[in-house]
């Protein structure tokens, strides 16, 4: 469980239903997220959603799609959330949104979006590509991201040019988001989001200012495709992201992790906010 359900689901007038939720504040989801600032991943939302739906009595199917994911403010440790579910319909879709509920932003929208479901697919044990070498000559990942284990997902870099990243990154075993040594496909939009922020970063190093790793905010996902149904925790795979927009402090990426038979495993858009430096 990464969240704790304080009630029972309760009915809205306009028939979503409404499920009220706690992060702890020692919830594994803030390890290395990031250290000094603990904020829930942006990421965690879509899994906030899948899993307040089974504690329901629901059977959920895999998250296919991340069909929209609008990020609208963080979550910090012991916040109280409202979650507002409709769905799935016949299609597999579900519409969500978070609020938080504490008295003093109660029914601020924290994020809101939709997923598409599916209960059978032909990539559903569909393995991420054979990850190649890393290039020599890159500084290393730890200097260039404020994530911290468990979090950090990128682990090396294997080019870079002014607009475009390629890399290994690698789900660790400790990650929350992992069960019986695998984790949902949609971690690897996580991943490719930490190789946008490695980018940045590394733009930054050829400037004469002091560099040091800025914390950035993944804060929206459009069409976030999973063929696979999961990725193995612990092993390489490769991950690829190309800047096809950018209005300080706004940019738009799209996002690639390889599939073993030369297709996409996970595909999509995301949009990205770099905090103003420290």
């Amino acid at each position: 469980m990464i969240a704790t359900l304080l009630a029972p689901p309760a009915s809205e007038a306009d028939g979503r239903r409404r499920f009220r939720l706690e992060i702890p504040a020692g919830s594994p989801l803030f390890a290395g997220h990031f250290p000094g600032e603990p904020i829930l991943p942006g990421i965690a939302h879509p899994a906030l959603v899948a899993e307040a739906l089974t504690a329901a009595g629901e059977t959920l199917p895999e998250i296919a799609e991340i069909v929209s994911l609008k990020l609208r403010r963080p979550v910090r440790p012991g916040d109280r959330l409202d979650l507002l579910a409709d769905g799935p319909t016949t299609d597999g879709t579900v519409r969500f949104e978070i609020r938080l509920s504490s008295q003093d932003q109660e029914g601020a929208t924290v994020s809101l979006g939709a997923l598409r479901t599916a209960t059978a697919r032909s990539g559903e044990g569909l393995r991420p590509a054979i990850a190649p070498e890393a290039a020599p000559g890159f500084p290393p990942v730890a200097t260039l991201l404020p994530h911290q284990p468990p979090a950090r997902l990128v682990r090396s870099i294997r080019a870079v040019t002014a607009e475009s990243f390629a890399g290994l990154a690698e789900i660790p075993a400790a990650s929350p988001f992992v069960h019986q040594g695998r984790a949902p496909a949609y971690l690897g939009i996580e991943a490719a989001a930490q190789g946008a922020a490695v980018l940045e970063a590394l733009a930054r190093c050829a400037s004469p200012r002091p560099h040091r790793p800025r914390i950035g905010y993944l804060v929206g996902i459009r069409n976030g495709r999973c063929r696979g149904a999961w990725l193995p925790a612990g092993v390489p795979f490769p991950i690829a992201v190309e800047l096809t927009g950018s209005a300080p402090p706004l940019s738009i990426y799209t996002l690639r992790v390889a599939a073993e038979d030369g297709g996409e495993l996970v595909a999509g858009t995301i949009q990205t906010y770099l905090a103003a430096s420290p």
